[in-house]
């Protein structure tokens, strides 16, 4: 709790129990509460309250401290759907690689021993006795070269599903930095939900500890004894229920950043505030409008159209004859060093005109004309779904800060509303379960604001990541906003 703020309250006990002790205090007019309530500075409530400290230990080897550049450095260096994603790229990359082979002749080289002792019978005459070596050795090659143009169309296709794998990447990059820094801002948030409980649970106990003082004198009753110890009770579990939500957001926050889960996580930030990552509002249809460049799902759909393409020309050119041109030189001799006792040479030339009567060409051709619609069906359709996510992002931004504004100003409301009763009490103009209803709503206020904060800020990287413009240097270069 912020020290200016523990004598503050302190000092409202302190003088409260005097008017106890000290019947004719409690005579004070309402002159007096009116200088009683100058005493109770609404500058203490408010300004602990909007920004929130937290302690944070010095760094050993089970603690990671974070802060939203780290968590971004973290995300796309270590986060196991990008790692898998670009080992699918480095496939596609050695397919393209594989493509040019149809490009490219085929040489082979062969080289034999024979070796042989014996005797041989050479038309009835008595066996003669030989030792005999024979080494072979030939050159061989072929090259098939296709009429239409096939080999062609297939290194293009290869081309658009490795522009698809990259695509694929840039998504998986954008998805895994939206869920990193969406995450991390809700461990942030419930790091602050944690705090705001813990210090309503400190000022209710203090409350409870007056009320006790108070009834000790006479000057409280058994009921508002019992109105602060629910209140007390109330607090108690409310820090429970977020320091267990803190937990739980921590170790999905570490899976996302591929981190050892026994880790302690540290913030290395100060206090959670409501931040701009937009650098200009756009309208609903400029949003579809930028999407629709540079979304990379969209964007692999599209070389998935133009893949599809590719294969059906591939699969046209597949009518048009293909030349398969074939030879080898080969020669026998006793040795390597003496290869000319006999030599052997052949080139041939084939040509396929209609394999199979043309059958599973024509059952090809039909399947890759099907592909072609079905690519533009499935761009068509998520484009649908886009405009429906992009929607969804851009009112829920829209809202999240409208509820900004609305749970400022409530936390500044409560925040004086609490100041006033608490300066009540202390002039004895009030009573205690005003100042347990306005700790009640002040409480509920500050757990208001800090969510609203995270889900402004989640807000914008949801949005940015819709629109396909979420990266490291967005997300990183941002300004505070004064909601």
């Amino acid at each position: 709790m912020n020290l200016q703020r523990l004598k503050s309250i302190c000092a409202v006990s302190f003088l409260t129990f005097c008017v106890v002790a000290h019947p004719s205090c409690s005579q004070q007019t309402e002159e007096n509460f009116t200088d009683s309530l100058a005493e109770v500075s609404s500058e203490e409530l408010k300004e602990d309250d909007l920004e929130p400290y937290w302690f944070v230990p010095e760094e050993n080897e089970n603690k990671l401290f974070l802060d939203l550049e780290k968590v971004v450095n973290l995300a796309i260096s270590q986060n196991l759907d990008i790692l898998i994603a670009s080992s699918r790229l480095r496939q596609s990359q050695g397919q393209l690689i594989s493509s040019f082979a149809d490009l490219l002749p085929s040489i082979r080289f062969s080289s034999s021993i024979e070796r042989f002792e014996g005797g041989e019978v050479f038309f009835g005459a008595d066996p003669i006795n030989l030792d005999r070596t024979t080494q072979r050795f030939g050159v061989f090659g072929d090259y098939a070269f296709q009429t239409g143009g096939k080999f062609f169309f297939q290194v293009a296709s290869s081309k658009n599903r490795l522009n698809q794998a990259k695509e694929f990447r840039n998504r998986s990059f954008q998805l895994a930095l939206r869920d990193s820094v969406i995450s991390y801002f809700t461990w942030l948030n419930d790091i602050a939900r944690n705090e705001v409980a813990q210090q309503s649970l400190e000022e209710s106990i203090s409350q409870l500890s007056l009320t006790q003082a108070r009834l000790k004198n006479g000057f409280a009753t058994q009921l508002e004894l019992m109105q602060n110890s629910t209140l007390k009770s109330e607090n108690e579990n409310l820090v429970l229920e977020t320091k267990n939500r803190e937990l739980i957001s921590s170790v999905n926050l570490a899976a996302l950043l591929n981190v050892p889960v026994g880790n302690e996580l540290v913030t290395n930030e100060d206090f959670l505030k409501p931040i701009t990552f937009l650098d200009q509002d756009f309208s609903i249809e400029e949003a579809i409008r930028i999407a629709a460049n540079n979304r990379p799902d969209l964007r692999e759909l599209k070389y998935a159209i133009t893949e599809s393409k590719y294969n059906f020309a591939s699969a046209i050119a597949d009518f048009f004859p293909t030349l398969s041109a074939s030879g080898f030189v080969r020669q026998i001799g006793p040795d390597l060093n003496d290869l000319d006792n006999s030599e052997q040479g052949i080139i041939s030339l084939d040509i396929d005109v209609l394999k199979n009567l043309g059958v599973g060409r024509i059952g090809n051709l039909k399947s890759t004309k099907a592909s072609i619609s079905e690519a533009k069906l499935n761009h068509e359709k998520q484009l649908v779904e886009a405009t429906k996510q992009i929607a969804k992002a851009y009112y829920d931004k829209n809202l999240f800060e409208d509820k900004l504004r609305v749970a400022s100003d409530k936390l500044k409301s409560s925040a004086e509303a609490y100041r006033i009763a608490l300066a009540r009490l202390k002039s004895s103009v009030g009573i205690n379960l005003e100042v347990v209803q306005a700790l009640t709503k002040y409480t509920e206020a500050r757990l208001q604001y800090k969510t609203a904060a995270a889900n402004f800020n989640s807000a914008q990287i949801a949005l940015l990541y819709e629109v396909g413009l979420l990266t490291p240097e967005q997300v990183v270069n941002n300004i505070y906003t004064n909601l």
